[in-house]
């Protein structure tokens, strides 16, 4: 197998030229009335090692050094003390080498961070410098280390997968900060930089959007200025620099959005083949609490609590390199959400129930049916209601919507959950009735041509003791051999999927006894005695 030479995200201060990669050389910037001497006895565990390095960076004169001047000292001989980061910013699951992550935590030197799905989390470094990792990120920790006697400090980071979006503080001159992946070198003189590897197809890319980065790997080196980014499959040549797709057009957000999920359409980005999108809670964006990718420019957040939050859009081209920032305030007041309300036909004529689920945190609800769709004419309305059904009778045939929303323990109301349409149909209505013979019921009826019926048969008007219920495909239809008794009939029509309609008013209908029943009748008082 080829050797793999490590990514290097290396951001160099001032004048700090870049490392090679294969070296673990420290850059010190010479200062005012430096000495080789002196300063060897500020950063070196051994300053007896000043003429070795002298002679590794080939200095004439040890008493009289250029300021600026760039001397290289290996890691190993500087003495250094920790430099741990902290934990600033965490929205959902992270954890450090298996353990949880908490805010304000203290992270130390060869941890290993990973976050969880729609997870985020921004590290500071002792030197002052964010780096923020979303989701399904990766980072360990290499070396954390103070140059003691410089000011400066020495901080190697290694991307193992996902993404990492850092903004480096200034400093005076001096220090690094290097982010590696593997397979390529990027080398970034600037202050703010987003870098991604994918394991998987081992490409890696790096986006500059203040200062210059030289993306370098043993296959060669491009520059790549502010605004301009580049990718690399392996240890290949990285593709030429590429300009970053300008920032998508967002609309004006609503005052406030009430329905979840949360989505946002914008303008198509022309060249861009995938969308990514995140909301945060903070405008450095290092508290993200929803993450978006998708090809079709349209953000859905699934999951998101109600409060202030900024959106921030950028597009992707075909190589996957990621374009510059759109971003907006977004107001969400979604709760407590609203109920799914559901319909059926009653019994009685004209008739209709609605009925609902309560949602997490809802207490009472709030119920409205009006004949439009703006619920300009409102037919019934409740203000408050324990009930989990609102029964409707004598509406007029027609069409209808409702809504309802959930009130909290607070009594605060959410908002109205989408209107759901309803048809209330003519009701059957029966024209005739009678028995054929000695117990067979017919029944006549005229209803909506569109809908089968059934006729059902039951020993009381509000046909709490159904007796028989039989599906009949015209008018009129034939009840066979109905006991003797008083009963009620009434015809219901059925829906063209299944459900029970409306339902004609009920007729009463006596069946008789037949008569050569009376002949028996001596012989059962006979057999009594």
């Amino acid at each position: 197998m080829r050797h793999r030479w490590p990514l290097l995200i290396l951001v160099a201060w001032a004048a700090t030229s870049v490392a090679r990669a294969d070296e673990e050389d420290f850059v010190y910037l010479a200062r005012p009335q430096d000495t080789l001497i002196g300063m060897s006895a500020r950063l070196l565990i051994d300053p007896a090692r000043w003429p070795q390095l002298q002679q590794r960076n080939g200095i004439a004169n040890p008493r009289r050094i250029p300021v600026g001047s760039e001397i290289r000292i290996p890691t190993s001989w500087l003495r250094t003390s920790p430099a741990p980061a902290e934990v600033v910013a965490l929205s959902g699951p992270a954890v450090v080498d298996g353990r949880p992550l908490a805010m304000g935590d203290s992270v130390a030197e060869g941890a290993v961070i990973a976050t969880a799905e729609q997870a985020s989390l921004t590290l500071r470094l002792a030197d002052g410098s964010t780096v923020m990792l979303p989701q399904r990120s990766s980072l360990r920790l290499e070396r954390m280390r103070r140059v003691d006697g410089a000011g400066t400090f020495d901080l190697l980071l290694q991307l193992q997968s996902g993404s990492a979006e850092s903004r480096a503080t200034p400093k005076r001159a001096g220090g690094r900060l290097e982010i590696r992946t593997p397979f390529a070198v990027s080398a970034v003189r600037g202050t703010e930089f987003r870098t991604r590897f994918d394991p998987d197809s081992e490409r890696s890319a790096a986006e500059t959007l203040e200062g210059r980065t030289a993306l370098r790997t043993t296959g060669g080196e491009v520059e790549l200025p502010g605004g301009y980014g580049s990718s690399v499959a392996g240890d290949a040549l990285p593709s030429p620099p590429v300009e970053l797709l300008p920032a998508p057009r967002l609309p004006a957000p609503p005052s406030a959005s009430e329905r979840l999920p949360l989505t946002i359409a914008f303008e198509p980005v022309a060249g861009a083949a995938a969308y990514t999108a995140q909301l945060a809670t903070d405008a450095s964006f290092h508290r993200i609490v929803a993450q978006w990718r998708g090809t079709e420019p349209r953000a859905e957040f699934t999951e998101v609590d109600d409060g202030r939050h900024l959106l921030r859009v950028r597009a992707i081209d075909g190589g996957g390199l990621e374009g510059h920032d759109s971003v907006v305030p977004v107001v969400v007041n979604a709760r407590p959400l609203p109920p799914q309300l559901t319909w059926q036909a009653r019994a009685a004529p004209s008739g209709a129930r609605l009925a609902w689920k309560a949602s997490e945190g809802a207490v009472a609800h709030r119920v409205q049916v009006a004949r439009d769709d703006r619920f300009a004419d409102v037919l019934h309305s409740l203000e408050r209601t324990a009930d989990d059904h609102l029964d409707l009778d004598g509406l007029e045939p027609g069409r209808y919507v409702a809504r309802a929303a959930a009130i909290d323990a607070q009594g605060e109301p959410g908002p109205w959950g989408a209107a759901v349409p309803f048809v209330v149909r003519q009701p059957p209505r029966i024209v005739a009735v009678s028995v054929r013979g000695t117990r067979d019921v017919e029944v006549a009826w005229e209803g909506p041509g569109d809908a089968s019926h059934v006729v059902e048969l039951a020993s009381d008007a509000a046909f709490t003791w159904l007796r028989r219920s039989q599906p009949a495909a015209v008018s009129p239809a034939v009840l066979e051999r109905v006991t003797p008794g008083h009963y009620y009939v009434r015809v219901r029509a059925v829906a063209a999927d299944g459900a029970p309609d409306q339902a004609s008013a009920p007729l009463a209908v006596e069946v008789p006894v037949e008569w050569w029943n009376w002949l028996l009748l001596p012989l059962f008082l006979i057999g009594a005695l």
